[in-house]
């Protein structure tokens, strides 16, 4: 998958291999990216987006090209900024960490990015009925 990883950010920072959804993706990620942790002191959240200087832009790009169905949704870049950090900015093992959230047997948390949503509803109405039961 390290190779596989390398592939998918080469191709994010190749123009002509971006389509203009992964440009889309791109920006929504590069405006997303301040906004991550702001009142913390993380440095390598602050590098360049540009020639991949900054970990946090590169896995949720390479993610973006890996699983186009799910792409790039606001709050992932909590959830990648979280693992990184946890991983001491290794980019290669937080992309694979995401990958088995997100489409690991047992995790698959895909489905609340998914643009429709539906899992994050449903997901959304359970919570809301346990609420509910635990306050009567």
């Amino acid at each position: 998958m390290d190779s596989l990883y390398e592939d998918y950010l080469a191709d994010a920072f190749d123009i002509k291999k971006s389509s203009m959804r992964d440009v889309v993706i791109q920006k929504q990620i590069a405006v997303d990216i301040p906004r991550t942790f702001a009142d913390l002191d993380i440095p390598q959240f602050k590098e360049p987006l540009e020639d991949g200087q900054n970990p946090l832009y590169n896995v949720l790009v390479a993610f973006s090209k890996h699983v186009p169905e799910v792409g790039y949704c606001q709050g992932m870049n909590f959830l990648v900024a979280l693992i990184l950090v946890g991983v001491d900015m290794d980019e290669f093992l937080a992309f694979t960490i995401l990958d088995k959230i997100m489409l690991g047997e047992g995790y698959n948390l895909s489905g609340l990015y998914e643009s429709s949503l539906s899992s994050l509803y449903v997901m959304s109405d359970h919570i809301y009925s346990w609420l509910l039961i635990e306050s009567n």
